[in-house]
C-alpha cells in the first residue's frame, strides 16, 4: 500500500471511528451525560508536539479534560480537540496531573492526560499522522511532564 493511500484510508477510519463514538455516547448515555464538568490543567511544554494532526510550538498550555474528549489551548487561544478512547488506570502514589507524550524520532504526540487528584487518566485516540509516524518509525519513547491545576 502506498503512503498516500494509507493516509487516506487511515483518515477515513479515524473520522468514522470518531463519529461512531459520538453517536454511541449520545444514544447510550443521553446528551446530558455526555456533557461533563471540565477539569483544567496547565503545563509548560518545552518542545514541539502534536494533538491529533495539529502541531504546537513550545510554550505554556492549558488542557481541559471532559467526558470523552480533551482540548488543548495555547496562550493565544489556538486550540486542538482530541477524543479519548479509554480510561487508563495506575497505582501511582502521587496524584499530580501528568501529560504523557509518545515520541517517534522528531514527532511527539500527546497520548495521555492524568488529572490532578485521580489515579486514572485519559488515553487519546491516535490520529492518522501518529499512526503513520508509528508505522515509519517503529520505536516509541514516552515523555512525561507534570501539569498543575
Amino acid at each position: 500500500m502506498e503512503k498516500r493511500d494509507f493516509m487516506r484510508t487511515s483518515t477515513r477510519h479515524f473520522i468514522g471511528l470518531a463519529m461512531s463514538l459520538a453517536v454511541v455516547l449520545t444514544l447510550e448515555l443521553g446528551i446530558p451525560a455526555v456533557v461533563h464538568a471540565e477539569t483544567e490543567l496547565r503545563a509548560n511544554i518545552p518542545f514541539e508536539f502534536y494533538v491529533g494532526d495539529q502541531k504546537f510550538t513550545p510554550g505554556d498550555y492549558t488542557v481541559r479534560v471532559s467526558g470523552a474528549y480533551i482540548r488543548v489551548f495555547d496562550r493565544h487561544g489556538h486550540s486542538a480537540f482530541a477524543l479519548t478512547t479509554a480510561v487508563t488506570k495506575s497505582n501511582r502514589k502521587d496524584t499530580e496531573g501528568l501529560l504523557v507524550f509518545s515520541n517517534y524520532e522528531n514527532y511527539r504526540f500527546l497520548s495521555q492526560v492524568w488529572t490532578t487528584g485521580y489515579t486514572a487518566g485519559k488515553a487519546l485516540l491516535k490520529a492518522p499522522l501518529e499512526v503513520q509516524a508509528a508505522w515509519d518509525k517503529s520505536k516509541m519513547e514516552p515523555t512525561t511532564l507534570r501539569a498543575s491545576r
